[in-house]
């Protein structure tokens, strides 16, 4: 497996357990708001449930978020390769390495620690269409482009 497909099998995993985590998450809320009975301060009452529905809209959110980023991943091809920087793109600078994919940090793979950026971040941004020997100055400092796949 080569370190793309190590790293979308990293991030689409962690997203997974994510996913997992709220849904279990809104299926409580579910049963919380179906199990609040009326009481005789009706407005304590409809305080409640309205602010287990503002809870539960706030998972169903984060449910959907999470499922666009896998469906990103999910289109990303690890054997592709490519001549300037892309979403799907693996890029070794001398400041670090960079996976263009989703916005999600900094992650190890193989004891490679590299940062997996979103094309819409600044660095992204100015990572965005550039070539094997291509320099940029990012926030004070001199990137310079190595290897590209």
């Amino acid at each position: 497996m080569n370190i793309k497909a190590k790293i979308i099998s990293l991030l689409s995993a962690s997203l997974e357990s994510r996913l997992l985590e709220y849904r279990k998450g809104l299926h409580s809320l579910t049963e919380s708001k179906k199990s609040d009975t009326k009481s005789s301060a009706g407005d304590k009452f409809e305080t409640g449930r309205e602010m287990i529905q503002i809870e539960m809209n706030k998972v169903q959110s984060q449910i959907s978020k999470t499922e666009l980023l896998l469906q990103d991943l999910s289109k990303l091809d690890p054997i592709n390769k490519y001549e300037s920087v892309s979403f799907g793109s693996l890029v070794k600078t001398n400041q670090g390495t960079y996976f263009i994919s989703i916005g999600w940090g900094k992650v190890m793979v193989d004891d490679l620690a590299l940062f997996v950026i979103s094309l819409a971040s600044p660095l992204g941004q100015m990572l965005n269409g550039k070539q094997v020997n291509s320099e940029f100055i990012f926030q004070g400092n001199i990137y310079i482009i190595e290897e590209l796949n």
